[in-house]
């Protein structure tokens, strides 16, 4: 039995992937933001900080770079480690600590009157007049 080819009934067109932004936000410039906080866990002394993505999307979906907190390196891996949650604390005590920090962090970022930093650029001037 011979096969005939597929045929579409109408174009491919591919989607382009835009950005994400949030209240004229450039979110590379939040992350560096993020990135010079200190480790969101109390104590922590370590100066070299990553930015942990929290939010839940799914699987393999990445969540907005608005949904970020710092963690140290080491914290960082624990988490990943020990599958949600940090040491000493439980997980739903690690989960809310992450989120409440992150959210302290992401509002004092849009409410910065200078340092609307996006909106400034690199040099932390403002737009306004």
């Amino acid at each position: 039995m011979k096969r005939t080819p597929l045929k579409r009934k109408s174009r491919l067109v591919t989607r382009r992937k835009t950005p994400r932004t949030k209240a004229g936000v450039s979110e590379p410039d939040y992350l560096d933001h993020v990135r010079r906080q200190p480790c969101a866990v109390p104590g922590c002394t370590d100066k070299r900080v990553e930015a942990h993505h929290y939010g839940r999307r799914g699987l393999g979906q990445k969540c907005g770079d608005d949904e970020v907190t710092p963690l140290c390196g080491t914290h960082h891996r624990a988490w990943w480690h020990d599958k949600g949650h940090l040491p000493g604390l439980t997980p739903q005590e690690s989960r809310e600590l992450i989120r409440s920090v992150g959210m302290r962090i992401r509002k004092e970022w849009e409410g910065n009157p200078i340092g609307s930093l996006a909106q400034g650029g690199a040099s932390g001037r403002s737009q306004e007049g």
